[in-house]
């Protein structure tokens, strides 16, 4: 049994078979997939965002949120997800990454954090999913920023094909700011057309190295929610819009 500390919070995580940890009560809430320990947050009569953020050092980490604004931000939590293979490093990451993610907000505000491992998660990232409860209720915690929205509309294109069809409709690649982003969604647009998947389309057009590799493909899929519904992508390719 590994224990994680945060001041005086306590998260427990038992060992699967096969050696990686499993969350404790981990449980849809709200439509969200995330840890019990965080459902003390929906019991606000406030707004709550949901965000995720894959990334590979601090330095990325700060430079990704330089541009946000965390003044609407009245508390949440921070669940890191990372390799089973190296969870201290991970942890550290982690624990860099949550203090910078308070600078952002005002001063006191209380973030809980945990971590839970896998097995089958890309080794040079961690995915930094959190849940924020807004101050003011008539707004979300943070702005709406393409630096979470473009990772999540490619995660919900790789991982909900029952959705293909709206993204095609709704989204261009030219919506997409990061250049990266622009190249999988085309490459997304042209699997759709041959039926090839995505990876083989990003080799054979040469630009799988320009996107990543297979790596960051792979952690934006981790990215993906653990449910998706139409009003919901509505409401995302909307924001991904005016952020372009």
């Amino acid at each position: 049994m590994r224990r994680f500390d945060e001041g005086q919070n306590h998260y427990h995580f038992g060992k699967a078979n096969d050696g990686s940890c499993i969350e404790r009560g981990y449980s849809e809430i709200r439509g969200m997939l995330l840890p019990e320990f965080f459902r003390g947050l929906f019991s606000h009569e406030k707004s709550v965002g949901s965000y995720a953020w894959g990334v590979r050092t601090a330095g990325e980490f700060r430079l990704l949120l330089s541009r946000y604004d965390g003044s609407n931000v009245e508390g949440g939590g921070v669940w890191c997800i990372c390799n089973t293979s190296a969870p201290e490093q991970s942890e550290n990451l982690r624990h860099d990454c949550r203090a910078i993610l308070c600078e952002r907000f005002p001063a006191g505000t209380k973030i809980n954090s945990g971590i839970g491992c896998k097995n089958d998660f890309p080794h040079e990232y961690i995915i930094l999913q959190v849940f924020l409860v807004s101050r003011d209720s008539l707004r979300p915690p943070l702005p709406p920023m393409p630096e979470h929205i473009e990772p999540l509309i490619l995660a919900i294109a790789q991982s909900f094909p029952d959705f293909s069809k709206q993204l095609l409709e709704g989204v261009k690649p030219a919506d997409f700011r990061d250049r990266r982003h622009r190249l999988i969604f085309e490459g997304f647009i042209e699997g759709q057309r041959t039926g090839e998947p995505l990876s083989q389309v990003l080799f054979s057009g040469n630009t799988m190295g320009e996107v990543g590799g297979r790596e960051y493909l792979d952690m934006l899929r981790h990215l993906a929610p653990g449910g998706c519904n139409a009003e919901s992508l509505d409401r995302l390719i909307k924001d991904l819009k005016m952020c372009a």
